[in-house]
């Protein structure tokens, strides 16, 4: 809190004893003890919802505490002259010269509504309005200094950016911001990266041998199989929302890019069969299974899936990594 004028000039600062008025000033004239816990409600600011004053603000309903207040005169001019007319005697000191000090501690607990559209890429933006009733705010202003955050920048999930108090004017208040910015290394390392490589896994099974299908589709069907699961224990862990998130966006692609997989190998066994010329029969009993000599359509199908999966792969792997990128570093 910075000084603040007091009342008009016409406004005066009176001790009724004398024997006071040489230490009046140099310590609060009105202190007021932590009072018990108690619990009110005030209005604050939240993220991405929208009101007729601000463009943030939610109307939440926050939890309130008063810690500890008092209020100190600072004495910057000399008493007004003595006026022998006053029924109480006192010596009075013009209020546009003393200006008086407020200084409250208070601990504010609110709910910040988090937009995790682009989790875990995200940056979330959670503020709070101080503002004045409409009695003291003709006579109190609000100036805004720089505010200092004593915590833990690196919180569980988030990093605490930025804390900054702005005001429109000097009658609307002050909003107090505070930007998080998401830790993303925990999920590269645990869902992005464990994922990318199933995916890859399930493509390599395009450079097994055509005739072997079983370990082909067995191998793929895993790898989706794990996929599948990987991305229910990461949603697990996460805030759910009726909303698909950043993440799920990249597991649904990845699982559907491992199912495209698996049914262009049944294809390409289908094909292979289908067009293919029987070279020897042996008796079931005695000989082996009948062979297929491979024909160039499923070597065909074979090739265009080893060449152009990774390509639409990778074009979606770089359409991501710039929106994320973009998101994480601009919040837009």
């Amino acid at each position: 809190m910075k000084r603040v004028p007091a009342c008009p000039p016409s406004t005066v600062l009176v001790s009724r004893r004398s024997t006071q008025l040489a230490d009046i000033f140099r310590r609060p004239i009105a202190n007021t003890p932590p009072p018990p816990i108690k619990r009110t409600h005030a209005e604050v600011t939240g993220t991405r919802a929208k009101k007729e004053e601000d463009e943030y603000d939610t109307g939440s309903l926050v939890d309130l505490m008063n810690r500890d207040r008092f209020l100190i005169v600072i004495q910057g001019s000399e008493p007004l002259p003595s006026d022998k007319t006053r029924y109480i005697k006192a010596i009075m000191f013009p209020g546009s010269g003393n200006p008086l000090l407020l200084r409250q501690e208070l601990s504010i607990t609110f709910q910040c509504q988090f937009d995790l559209l682009w989790f875990p890429f995200d940056n979330q933006q959670c503020s709070i309005n101080f503002r004045l009733n409409d009695v003291e705010s003709k006579l109190v202003r609000m100036i805004a200094s720089e505010p200092q955050y004593l915590g833990p920048e690196k919180l569980l999930e988030y990093e605490v950016r930025q804390v900054t108090l702005r005001g429109k004017d000097t009658t609307s208040g002050q909003k107090l911001t505070i930007v998080f910015t998401n830790l993303f290394l925990y999920y590269l390392a645990n869902s992005y990266l464990p994922s990318f490589l199933l995916v890859v896994i399930s493509y390599s099974t395009f450079f097994f041998r055509l005739e072997d299908f079983n370990e082909r589709i067995m191998v793929s069907i895993t790898a989706m199989l794990v996929l599948v699961a990987l991305f229910q224990q990461t949603s697990s862990t996460i805030l759910k929302t009726t909303y698909l998130k950043l993440i799920d966006v990249w597991y649904m692609v990845c699982i559907v890019v491992d199912f495209v997989m698996v049914i262009l190998l049944v294809v390409i066994d289908f094909s292979r069969y289908y067009h293919a010329n029987l070279v020897k029969v042996f008796p079931a009993a005695s000989g082996p299974k009948p062979k297929f000599q491979d024909n160039d359509v499923s070597k065909k199908y074979n090739m265009m899936a080893r060449v152009g999966l990774p390509i639409v792969f990778f074009v979606f792997l770089t359409v991501y990594g710039i929106i994320a990128a973009v998101q994480y570093f601009t919040g837009h």
